[in-house]
């Protein structure tokens, strides 16, 4: 996958769309961002490792900001 440039950039993308998407279900107990792999997810777009996501995500009613760097999560 990363030999081919257009083809890594649009995985990176497809990761970043999928992770803003799995943020917004309404099934919090299903689709729990916090319980992904990212790791796993990563590797299933072709990536060797997570890139780097910014998302807004809420966590008992108070909004915050997850970043993903590396498949590493800070609150």
């Amino acid at each position: 996958m990363e030999k081919n440039h257009y083809l890594h950039k649009d995985a990176i993308c497809a990761f970043k769309s999928y992770l803003h998407a799995y943020t917004t279900y309404s099934l919090k107990e299903v689709f729990n961002v916090h319980s992904l792999d990212l790791k796993k997810v990563a590797k299933g777009f072709g990536l060797k490792r997570p890139p780097h996501v910014e998302l807004n995500v809420k966590l008992g009613g108070a909004k915050i900001k997850k970043i993903n760097k590396m498949g590493k999560n800070h609150n």
